[in-house]
């Protein structure tokens, strides 16, 4: 026969340590959650903290830069400290008086300098002036005296543009005494010659029959042959004189015997001026281009 008596849970039975279990129950469950907080959890959460970047260090970051961009910034603060290196610093006033004085003295001596080239700009304007003067003046000069004609005035001009050039005086005082007369021409030399030749080499009177007959007929000899006697000297003096060497002809006439050189006098005396006037023009013209003195007052 059942035992109708009623059974009941022991735990559930109230009692004496039934607030003492619910205690020890709730300290394992807090016992539990605490393991999960601190064991499952963290293990749960790591792969994505894994998964997060550290931030780069700064190191870092300027050794990602390119080099060439890097030594570019480098090099221009290098050039800008050199520039604030090199800037002067600010002058005091007394410096900056002291760098003023000096710049106008150095301006004083650039002007000095100036004004000097100037003048010699001129001098040298003036001297080629005058030598151009000297030079035409000298060529109408030559060419009077060359023809036969006097030649006072062409002189006289020259004189003038000439009084300050103490070196062509001499030459100037040479051509004065032939200046009136004229100077001989190198043709009225070449017919006088050969018109005195038959008498240098006839020393007879004149007026007796060998002179007449030698008058008549002419035989002696030309060109330039070998010998000193009168024919051939007189020969080798026509001869130059035909190619125009007036001083060659005057030696070779000077050579000849005291009675044909004194028949040739006249004529000699008309070469050797027109000797002297030739040199004495030469001579000029090498004094006019060698160093010609700048007129007073230009």
């Amino acid at each position: 026969m059942p035992d109708d008596t009623e059974h009941t849970d022991p735990a559930a039975a109230p009692g004496p340590f039934a607030g003492l279990r619910k205690t020890v129950f709730m300290l394992g469950v807090l016992a539990v959650a605490w393991l999960f907080v601190a064991q499952v959890l963290p293990r749960l959460l790591l792969p994505r903290q894994q998964e997060i970047p550290a931030p780069a260090h700064p190191a870092a970051i300027m050794k990602s830069e390119p080099d060439d961009a890097l030594r570019h910034r480098l090099d221009a603060l290098e050039d800008r400290i050199k520039i604030l290196e090199a800037k002067p610093a600010a002058e005091t006033p007394a410096a900056n008086e002291e760098r003023m004085v000096h710049v106008e003295e150095a301006l004083g001596r650039q002007q000095e300098a100036l004004q000097a080239m100037k003048a010699q700009l001129g001098g040298l304007q003036s001297a080629d002036t005058h030598r151009l003067s000297l030079l035409i003046a000298f060529g109408q000069l030559r060419e009077a005296a060359l023809s036969g004609a006097p030649f006072t005035d062409p002189l006289s001009e020259f004189s003038q543009i000439a009084a300050p050039d103490a070196a062509l005086q001499p030459f100037l005082a040479t051509l004065q005494p032939f200046a009136a007369a004229g100077a001989p021409t190198l043709d009225s030399l070449k017919k006088q010659l050969d018109a005195l030749i038959p008498q240098a080499l006839s020393p007879q009177p004149s007026g007796t029959l060998a002179r007449n007959l030698q008058s008549l007929v002419r035989i002696r000899k030309t060109g330039e042959p070998a010998g000193n006697d009168d024919e051939a000297v007189l020969a080798r003096a026509e001869t130059a004189l035909a190619r125009g060497d007036v001083e060659t002809s005057l030696k070779e006439a000077a050579a000849a015997s005291p009675a044909s050189a004194q028949a040739l006098l006249p004529w000699m005396d008309k070469a050797k001026a027109l000797l002297a006037i030739r040199n004495a023009l030469d001579a000029l013209q090498r004094a006019i281009v060698k160093n010609p003195q700048p007129a007073p007052g230009e």
